[in-house]
C-alpha cells in the first residue's frame, strides 16, 4: 500500500506480532518510513523470528504445528487483560489461529536503525507474564529509542485506546511514564 499509495514520511505502529512485520516493511522500504513505534511488541534483530524468543520444547511445538498444518490458537482474551465481557466477546470473534510459520519465518530486519527515522517503544506492563519487556528494555538500552510505559494489559489499544492513541500522536497521559 505504501508503494502503490506513493506514501512517504509514513509512521509505521506495530502492535504484539505487528513488531515483526513493521520491522520487515522498515528493511524493504527505509526510505519511506519516518517513524515507528513498537506497541508491546517484539523488536527482531535481522534474522531472528517469534520463534527466537521462546524455549526449545515450544519452537518443537511450533514445527510440529507446521508439519501438520495446524494453525496456533490465541490465548483467551481474558489472559491478557480484556475483562469486561462484552469486549471480551466481541474480540474472541474477531480472531483466529495464527498460521505456525509467522511464528519460525526470520525477519530481513535492518542491519542498523536508520539515523532518519524516528523510534519509539511503549511497552504495556499491566500483566504478569509479558514477553515484551526485554524489547522495552532492549529500547532503553538504545538512545535512538524514545520508551514509554502503560499501565495497561497487552490489549491496549482496545482496553486503554485514549492513551494509546495520546502516546502515538506523541503526547503523554497521566497513565504513563516516558523517558
Amino acid at each position: 500500500m505504501i508503494e502503490d499509495q506513493n506514501l512517504n514520511e509514513v509512521h509505521l505502529v506495530g502492535w504484539s506480532y505487528g513488531g515483526m512485520v513493521v520491522s520487515g516493511v522498515l528493511a524493504k522500504i527505509p526510505s519511506r518510513i519516518a517513524a515507528i513505534t513498537y506497541l508491546d511488541a517484539y523488536l527482531p534483530a535481522k534474522g531472528q523470528s517469534v520463534a527466537s524468543f521462546v524455549s526449545v520444547f515450544e519452537r518443537l511445538l511450533l514445527s510440529i504445528a507446521g508439519l501438520i498444518g495446524r494453525g496456533i490458537n490465541p490465548p483467551d482474551p481474558f489472559v491478557w487483560g480484556i475483562e469486561d465481557e462484552i469486549p471480551r466477546r466481541q474480540h474472541k470473534l474477531r480472531i483466529s489461529p495464527q498460521p505456525p510459520r509467522t511464528f519460525t519465518q526470520r525477519i530481513d530486519s535492518p542491519e542498523s536503525r536508520s539515523d532518519h527515522v524516528s523510534y519509539h517503544y511503549i511497552w504495556c506492563r499491566g500483566y504478569a507474564g509479558s514477553v515484551f519487556q526485554q524489547f522495552y528494555e532492549k529500547a532503553c538500552n538504545d538512545d535512538r529509542f524514545r520508551v514509554s510505559v502503560l499501565e495497561s494489559s497487552h490489549p491496549a489499544p482496545i482496553t486503554d485506546p485514549q492513551s494509546v492513541a495520546r502516546l502515538l500522536q506523541g503526547g503523554s497521559t497521566d497513565l504513563v511514564t516516558t523517558g
